[in-house]
């Protein structure tokens, strides 16, 4: 007996038709039409041993559906990578000041040199802004809400309050509603009118604080009053709100410097309202002297 195989297959066939078409039929048709009738069964016959059974069909079905859903599951983590990571910064240098509105429509106001980042497409999920400089918050009722600094961590649900997070300095201001503030392993809850600040002993907090000092700046004024506001406090300041250089004589430092009152157009209107001599150096450059 011959065997047969897949290879062999198109060798046998020749054979066997040579063979038929050499063959003296006693029927009706010849060899020929025998032959290709013989043939036609035969590749049906093939065709049929190569056919998916029912449950060959059901495996490649199930292999299919599972590498869509696992296509589709990296996407959905792409996307959701995307949401979470993609952030934006919104900055603001010397002398300048911005509002920016937030996804929810909670509005930040951002004092000069000052930098938030938060990923607007997470939002939904995560009302989490990370903070340093100063800014007035104004925030929409809803989840949690929280602002995060290097020294500290603000969190509310729906309300206003202002937070200062300027190198070693940390305070957070309330104006309305409830204010949760943690740093340096201490907790403090404030209410309108309070104030947090962040000392050597851990966090402390302040009651009855008047807005015309705490967010003086919200409304274009200085308030520099207070045993605690030191002459290089009011210089930072100044170089801050004028994008100026200001030197100054190390004679100034244990002066009595202050005052609360409109923010003037120049720094040359401010320095003349703190009774501080100066000389323009430059543009933009001063040197202060002892009077």
């Amino acid at each position: 007996m011959k065997h047969i195989n897949n290879t062999g297959d198109q060798d046998w066939k020749k054979e066997q038709e040579d063979f038929f078409r050499q063959v003296k039929t006693p029927f009706e048709d010849d060899s020929t039409a025998i032959w290709e009738k013989l043939s036609t069964q035969i590749d049906e016959q093939d065709a049929a041993k190569h056919q998916p059974t029912a449950q060959e069909t059901k495996v490649v079905s199930i292999f299919r559906l599972r590498n869509i859903a696992a296509a589709a599951c990296v996407l959905l983590l792409a996307g959701i990578g995307f949401m979470k990571f993609y952030t934006v910064d919104i900055i603001t240098t010397n002398g300048q000041q911005l509002a920016h509105t937030l996804p929810d429509g909670s509005v930040v106001q951002l004092n000069a040199q000052s930098n938030l980042n938060y990923a607007p497409y997470w939002w939904t999920f995560d009302r989490s802004i990370k903070f340093e400089g100063e800014a007035f918050f104004k925030v929409e009722k809803g989840q949690k809400f929280r602002v995060i600094s290097s020294l500290g961590s603000t969190q509310v649900l729906g309300t206003q309050f202002n937070i200062l997070a300027r190198g070693e300095t940390y305070k957070v201001y309330c104006t309305e509603g409830k204010v949760e503030v943690r740093a340096s392993g201490g907790k403090q809850i404030l209410k309108p009118n309070q104030l947090a600040v962040l000392e050597n002993k851990g966090l402390k907090r302040e009651n009855d604080v008047p807005e015309n000092k705490a967010i003086a700046w919200t409304q274009q004024k200085f308030n520099f009053m207070g045993s605690n506001i030191t002459f290089k406090d009011i210089i930072e300041e100044l170089e801050r709100q004028y994008d100026v250089e200001l030197q100054y004589d190390p004679a100034l430092v244990n002066t009595s410097r202050g005052g609360a009152f409109d923010k003037p157009a120049t720094i040359e209107e401010c320095l003349d309202k703190l009774d501080i001599q100066f000389t323009k150096i430059q543009e933009g450059k001063y040197k202060l002297s002892v009077e």
